[in-house]
C-alpha cells in the first residue's frame, strides 16, 4: 500500500494508506525538481531519485535522502532502472551525456554509451 510520487519543484511524496493521504518525503532532497524514481524490488526501503540536481538514494523508505553522485559528469537525471536480477545495478539516463550504470547501488558509476 505504500506509493511515491515525483513531482517538479516539490519532491517525493510518500502514501502508505494506498493513495488516500500524501506526505512530503523531502529530507536531504537538496534538488526538488524530481523527474525518475525507482524502488528496489528486493528490498522495497531502498529507492531513487533522479532530480535536476542528480541522483538520490533512500534506505528508509523516503524518511531521508542522500546525494548518489559519484562519477556522474551530468547530474540533470532523467531517466532511472532498477536491474531486477541484480538489484545493486542502477542505470541512470542523463539529459545530453548518456546512460551511466553503477554496480554498487549509486556509490560509484561508470558511463555506458548507449547502442
Amino acid at each position: 500500500t505504500t506509493l511515491y510520487a515525483g513531482m517538479w519543484n516539490s519532491g517525493v511524496f510518500r502514501s502508505t494508506n494506498g493513495g488516500t493521504e500524501w506526505r512530503e518525503a523531502n529530507t536531504g532532497l537538496t534538488a526538488l525538481s524530481v523527474r525518475a524514481l525507482a524502488v528496489d524490488p528486493v528490498s522495497p526501503a531502498i529507492l531513487y531519485a533522479g532530480t535536476d540536481g542528480g541522483v538520490f538514494k533512500s534506505t528508509d523508505g523516503g524518511g531521508s535522502w542522500t546525494e548518489a553522485n559519484t562519477d556522474l559528469t551530468n547530474a540533470n537525471i532523467w531517466d532511472l532502472a532498477i536491474d531486477p536480477q541484480t538489484p545493486a545495478t542502477l542505470y541512470v539516463g542523463t539529459w545530453g551525456s548518456g546512460v551511466f550504470m553503477s554496480t554498487d547501488g549509486g556509490a560509484s558509476g561508470a558511463r555506458s554509451t548507449p547502442a
